[in-house]
């Protein structure tokens, strides 16, 4: 599968997480459903490990702490942080708000991965920005602000990860990256878990409805959506997937309004476009620079 197909197939389920989110609130604690999703999400995994024998490998002196720092910084805390501010924000809102991650992206890549940052590629990312900062202007005298504010404070962490993920070996399968983040997200979590029931107490209703949204949690963003994301990040430039991977507030507006989690506004259909355009100008740049590549190959 190619890196453009599998990151625009991720783009798809990632537009479902805010919704997922939102019919979680009151049903679930967020720490709780963020752990029992990684821990569901690395069981999809667990044939594969078996039959590549990956298991070993999970718990390798050189890929422990990578892998540990991308359950913990890609999986566990931001998921938390996103999943409380659902409380106070909404899935359309939460969705454009954390497209500034392509922010963190094109400063880390830069400065961690030497990537190339374009004129063009700058243009594409302020067209996402722009969109994000109507939400922030438009929301700033309203009780959504607090949750748009945590929403706008946890994207970095989902960048230090797949820093991590871009540094490990070149032999290292997108399978098990994505099922060892999965693992060690479960893992981390745990302390969070016993720390959190320490202070005060959680909610778990056991009833259809969760168990539906614990299986979609976990199997479709904690399992397909990482390997997705990960059979592209690892064979494309982190900055140009990012800012594509980030425009899926499309499709959360659409489901979000048919299904009515909310009435759409017009300031948001406005960051929407604004966003989903910018995304767009990315895409074509990376398929350019595809085509660069094979006729390097064909001319080698």
């Amino acid at each position: 599968m190619a890196p453009l197909v599998a990151l625009w197939l991720g783009w798809f389920l990632f537009a479902v997480y805010p919704l997922i989110g939102n019919m979680a609130a009151g049903n679930i604690s967020p720490i709780l459903l963020t752990v029992i999703g990684a821990w569901v999400g690395f069981l999809v995994f667990i044939p594969y490990f078996l039959k590549h024998k990956f298991f070993g490998k999970l718990f390798s002196r050189k890929l422990i702490f990578p892998l540990l720092v991308m359950g913990s910084l890609g999986s566990v805390i931001p998921t938390f942080l996103f999943l409380a501010a659902l409380k106070y924000t909404t899935p359309a809102n939460m969705a454009i708000l954390a497209q500034v991650e392509v922010v963190y992206s094109i400063l880390m890549a830069r400065v961690f991965l030497k990537e190339r940052i374009t004129l063009s590629q700058i243009g594409g990312t302020a067209l996402v920005v722009f969109g994000a900062s109507l939400i922030l202007i438009k929301e700033r005298f309203s009780p959504r602000l607090i949750g748009d504010l945590m929403v706008i404070a946890a994207p970095w962490m989902f960048q230090v990860s797949h820093i991590f993920a871009k540094k490990l070996p070149k032999d290292i399968t997108p399978g098990f990256i994505a099922g060892g983040r999965a693992f060690y997200a479960f893992l981390s979590g745990i302390p969070i878990v016993l720390g959190t029931l320490y202070f005060t107490s959680m909610i778990f209703n056991p009833t259809i409805k969760v168990g539906f949204i614990i299986i979609v949690w976990g199997v479709g963003l904690n399992g397909i959506s990482l390997l997705l994301w990960y059979k592209a990040v690892r064979y494309m430039d982190l900055a140009k997937a990012t800012a594509i991977i980030l425009s899926y507030p499309v499709m959360t507006f659409v489901l979000s309004a048919v299904l009515g989690f909310e009435k759409i506004h017009f300031y948001q259909v406005v960051g929407l476009v604004c966003s989903l355009s910018g995304a767009y100008w990315i895409t074509l740049l990376v398929k350019k620079d595809e085509v660069k590549k094979e006729i390097i190959q064909e001319n080698a």
